[in-house]
C-alpha cells in the first residue's frame, strides 16, 4: 500500500510542480507515470486503472481507504499517511481548477483565431467555439472537483 500511496503521490507532486509558475518557462520535466485515473465522486477520490491488474479501484475519502470496494486496514501509521495525503488532495483541487480553467481558455482562443483565418464561415464557427466555451465553463463550475481520466470520461467529454 506504501508503494501505491508513493506512486499516486509523486504523480500529482509532479503534475503541480510543474503548474506552479505558469510565468516562467522551465525545461524542468517529471517522469513518473500512474496506470491510475483520478476523479472525485462526492468528496472521495477515486484512482481506477483499466488494464485488468490489481488494485483496479481505490478510494479515499473521510480518512477511509477502500481498495476494489474493501475497507484497507490501516495501521495508526498508515492512518497518519493516509489522511496526510487525503488532506493534500484537497489542498490541490482549488490550483487544478484554476490550471483546468486557464488551460481551456487559451484552447478556445487558439481555436477561435485558427477558425478566424482558416474557416469558410468564421463567423458561425466562431460562434458554435463561443457557446462550446461558455459550455465547459458551466460545466466546470457544476463540477468543481473533476478530473481528466484516460477513458474521455470528463466533464468536457461532451463539449
Amino acid at each position: 500500500m506504501k508503494r501505491t500511496m508513493l506512486a499516486l503521490a509523486l504523480v500529482l507532486a509532479c503534475g503541480t510542480a510543474a503548474a506552479k509558475d505558469g510565468s516562467k518557462i522551465s525545461t524542468n520535466s517529471c517522469d513518473v507515470e500512474s496506470d491510475y485515473a483520478l476523479t472525485t465522486q462526492g468528496n472521495a477520490f477515486v484512482f481506477t486503472r483499466d488494464d485488468g491488474k490489481a488494485p483496479k479501484r481505490m478510494s479515499l475519502g473521510g480518512g477511509k481507504l477502500f481498495i476494489d470496494g474493501k475497507p484497507a486496514e490501516l495501521t495508526a501509521a498508515d492512518q497518519v499517511r493516509v489522511d496526510k495525503f487525503e488532506g493534500e488532495l484537497r489542498q490541490l483541487l482549488p490550483e487544478v481548477q484554476q490550471v483546468t480553467v486557464e488551460a481551456i481558455d487559451i484552447a478556445f482562443t487558439a481555436l477561435t483565431e485558427v477558425a478566424r483565418g482558416l474557416s469558410s464561415t468564421p463567423d458561425q464557427t466562431i460562434a458554435k467555439l463561443e457557446k462550446s466555451h461558455a459550455l465547459a465553463r458551466k460545466e466546470l463550475q457544476s463540477r468543481p472537483a473533476f478530473m481528466f481520466n484516460r477513458n474521455g470520461g470528463d466533464a468536457l467529454a461532451g463539449i
